[in-house]
Order: C-alpha cells, then sequence, then structure tokens
C-alpha cells in the first residue's frame, strides 16, 4: 500500500491512501456483477416467457354447449333516454366454431324472466355471435377477444318510469333457442331503473297563411 502526500494551496498536508487490489477481491467483484447481470436480463425476460399451466380464458357460466351469454350489463342514459346492454361469448375455445352459426336474442321485461315468459315474448334485439364473413377465425370470437364483446342501445319510450330486466337468450344452429338466463350472466339479477319524460302535444295552436 502506497501513501503518496501532498502539501495543498492553504498548506494542508493531504495524504492520499491507495489500496493495491488483490486477485481474489477482483474476481469476487466480477462474480458480483456478473450474478447482478444475470438477474437484471431474467427480471426483463420473465414477461416474454410462457407461463405453462396457467390459462388465461375467463371463467364462464352454464354448458359451454349452450353459449350463454356472459357478464350481462344494463346501464340507463338519462340525457338519451336509452339504456346500453352489454355481454360477452364465453371464452371456451372447445365451442368457439359454433359461435359462427349462433344468434343472440335481447329482451326486456318489467320481472325477472323464465323460459315460460320468454317463450310469450319477442326480441327487442336479434345479433350474430360471430360473423363468418368478417372474422375468418372463431377464436377472436371468444369472450375474451374484442370482437366477443356485444352491445345494444334500446331507445326507451316517453313517459316511462319503471325498472325493467333485460336478458340475452342464444340460438343454436338447429333452431334451439336456450335459455339458461344465469343472474348476472345472461339476465341482469337487479332491475334497471329507467325514467323518461312524457310526450306533452300542444293543446293550442295557431297559424297564419
Amino acid at each position: 500500500m502506497n501513501n503518496p502526500s501532498r502539501i495543498d494551496a492553504f498548506g494542508v498536508m493531504l495524504i492520499t491512501i491507495t489500496k493495491t487490489p488483490v486477485a481474489g477481491d477482483e474476481v469476487r467483484e466480477m462474480s458480483q456483477r456478473r450474478t447482478i447481470c444475470i438477474l437484471m436480463v431474467l427480471i426483463l425476460a420473465l414477461p416474454l416467457l410462457p407461463i405453462s399451466g396457467v390459462s388465461a380464458s375467463l371463467s364462464d357460466e352454464g354448458e359451454g354447449w349452450a353459449l350463454q351469454a356472459q357478464d350481462i350489463v344494463a346501464i340507463f342514459e338519462s340525457n338519451a333516454e336509452s339504456t346500453t346492454i352489454t355481454w360477452r361469448s364465453i371464452d371456451d375455445a372447445n365451442f368457439a366454431e359454433k359461435l359462427w352459426d349462433a344468434t343472440f336474442h335481447v329482451y326486456r321485461h318489467d320481472q325477472p324472466m323464465n323460459e315460460t315468459l320468454i317463450s310469450g315474448m319477442n326480441p327487442i334485439f336479434s345479433i350474430d355471435a360471430c360473423d363468418k364473413i368478417e372474422t375468418g377465425n372463431p377464436n377472436d370470437c371468444l369472450g375474451g377477444r374484442v370482437d366477443g364483446i356485444h352491445s345494444v342501445t334500446y331507445q326507451i319510450s316517453p313517459g316511462v318510469n319503471g325498472s325493467y330486466y333485460y336478458a340475452v337468450t342464444t340460438e343454436l344452429l338447429n333452431g334451439t333457442e336456450t335459455m339458461e338466463l344465469t343472474p348476472d350472466a345472461s339476465q341482469l339479477s337487479v332491475p334497471v331503473l329507467e325514467v323518461t319524460t312524457a310526450v306533452r302535444t300542444p293543446f293550442y295552436v295557431q297559424g297564419e297563411f
């Protein structure tokens, strides 16, 4: 170890201590740096690595073959006096191709709906579960994809003041309409309040030509 000394401009002696590295210290330092570099690479690459055994699919209610609508939500917009109903398709790839030939029917009633009640009703909307022409891959119509999300907007009649349920059924290729109607999946468990203004007809009209 060398301890050279010098005197600065103020007359104070400065002693500089220089430590000569030992070979063992250099090896340990290089090993530590290498370990840190490897850890940083692993941390950065972790999001890119596939995780086996973990499914990214969403959790579905009901039987897969029935293609029941999932996660139904209805929101009333007071300014537009309309209700938007949103839901998604199932997210089970085993039944993806069946979505190509399925149709969703949307119903509205002031009471919770069941199969008997719906059998005497007409749907307010009917839309394809998956457009085969626009969507070349049926997996793109699964509930976890953009094309698997469905939304319709229903214009409420004037003078309405009440709470209403919405439900979505699925018509299969063979014409069977499945009606599992699971709460919060294909039917609202809580009705949505809809209040619209009444139409006021003028009672006195006067004009000149």
